[in-house]
């Protein structure tokens, strides 16, 4: 479970389970809600759930269903494909993704449904002692000029919740995490990198992660800074997340 709180009364509350089903596959469900002062306070809803083979696989695979967004403005539901290769100390991550997006304006007869293939590469490195290092890629493509979006006709035909909603929709990222592990406790860092589809700006985040282990539960703390060409000044997030193991 995770409750997240930014500088600009932004939050989220996420609600995630795990479980352990025959021959060692792995069940994931996970949901969870964000309300931003961005879309005057519209929330959207977010769940997914996934199967996997037993993580300790040298050959891992996977297929994961998600949902995302306000249905009165701007929906995405994602199917995801997950193949891997882990070796002793590194991994390498395929993830092909087949996005269905729809946009619209609950105020209207407006509905405009695109399609969006994507594709993830993630590498994971273990071998230095007690460090972890992880690099990923994503890139999309999509089946209509989702840039038109910021035209002032479709500004007019469209809320501005659902331009806003919309904005979140990226071209490509980039995203870099280090971590060191002691014994009951891990410091790490993360940088992400996105290009916006809509009006190709760059948006830069950078967050700093702290875990405590007890017993079998973890307790995490995260802040960070989001930075991006739209905005006048950088804005501020805190998490808190409690994991427990059974």
């Amino acid at each position: 479970m995770a409750y997240g709180f930014g500088q600009t009364s932004a939050s989220d509350l996420w609600l995630s389970l795990d479980f352990s089903v025959f021959d060692g596959q792995r069940l994931t469900l996970s949901g969870g809600t964000t309300t931003s002062p961005d879309t005057n306070g519209v929330n959207t809803s977010s769940y997914s759930i996934g199967i996997g083979s037993n993580p300790l696989n040298r050959i891992l695979t996977g297929f994961n269903y998600s949902y995302w967004g306000n249905i009165d403005h701007l929906v995405i539901r994602t199917f995801q494909g997950n193949t891997a290769y882990q070796s002793q100390n590194w991994a390498l991550y395929f993830t092909p993704e087949l996005r269905s997006i729809v946009v619209e304006n609950p105020d209207s007869s407006f509905i405009r449904e695109l399609h969006s293939p994507g594709l993830a590469l993630t590498f994971n490195y273990t071998g230095f002692e007690r460090w972890y290092f992880a690099l990923a890629m994503q890139g999309y493509n999509y089946s209509g000029d989702i840039s038109r979006l910021q035209e002032a006709r479709f500004i007019r035909r469209l809320s501005l919740n659902t331009v806003s909603l919309a904005s979140s929709l990226s071209k490509q990222s980039t995203s870099i995490y280090l971590a060191y592990y002691f014994s009951k406790f891990t410091l790490g860092g993360n940088y992400y990198r996105s290009q916006s589809a809509i009006s190709a700006q760059i948006s830069h985040i950078t967050d700093l992660s702290a875990t405590l282990e007890i017993f079998k539960t973890s307790i995490t703390y995260m802040t960070g800074l989001q930075i991006s060409e739209s905005q006048q000044e950088a804005s501020i997030f805190h998490n808190i997340s409690l994991a427990y193991y059974w």
